[in-house]
């Protein structure tokens, strides 16, 4: 079997709650919250756009090369909504993401730590398979039920060959962007351009510097 018809689930066996309940929207479209085998999960819907469609593909493509890692948002299947666009079914993380969490929570240094620890972990899986994240930021770190964190969100994750396809461009959250992805200096580009690693470490050291904290 190939591992498109591995991944491709039949909508109907996805069931949305009543009315549906959206619980994030963003530039590339909205989550929803359903069922799936029982268990609660998201269904991530692209807008009726080619372009936002390409985006849901990449981040598709991009789950898929990092299945089965603890520290990586799970992911179930693609549904296929009718001709032109589908959606991505992804694990339901119940304690939202980091951003959120720390805004309402107090935490101590063990769990500090402990979630340091697991994104690197996570953020060293990507690289081991040569993807590379490009929007790593708290909003983008979501908690399980036992505070598990999780890197979610590849919408502008690339691959090595994606990124010399896309001619290296820059995309992201400013606040958490390496400067050499947005300078226009070309020693400061070339470094980039041969270390494009290093702008996910550089996201991962400011989330560890993170006043929220």
């Amino acid at each position: 079997m190939s591992s498109n018809n591995r991944i491709l689930i039949n909508k109907n066996k996805v069931a949305m709650s009543h009315p549906p309940l959206v619980i994030g929207r963003g530039a590339m479209g909205e989550v929803y919250l359903a069922t799936y085998q029982g268990k609660t999960v998201v269904v991530k819907k692209s807008q009726q756009d080619h372009v936002d469609n390409n985006t849901l593909l990449k981040e598709y493509s991009n789950y898929f090369k990092l299945q089965n890692h603890n520290n990586i948002l799970k992911f179930y299947g693609v549904i296929r909504d009718d001709r032109y666009s589908f959606s991505l079914v992804l694990e339901y993380a119940t304690n939202g993401n980091l951003s959120s969490y720390l805004r309402t929570n107090t935490v101590g240094w063990t769990f500090k730590a402990r979630v340091c620890r697991d994104i690197a972990c996570g953020l060293m899986h990507c690289h081991d398979n040569n993807v590379l994240h490009f929007d790593l930021k708290p909003e983008n770190v979501l908690l399980d039920q036992d505070l598990v964190p999780k890197l979610a969100d590849f919408g502008i994750s690339k691959t090595k060959s994606q990124m010399i396809l896309d001619n290296g461009k820059a995309g992201g959250t400013i606040n958490y962007v390496a400067p050499e992805r947005v300078c226009r200096d070309i020693k400061m580009r070339d470094f980039f351009d041969n270390h494009p690693k290093l702008s996910d470490v550089y996201s991962f050291g400011l989330i560890l510097c993170c006043k929220k904290w």
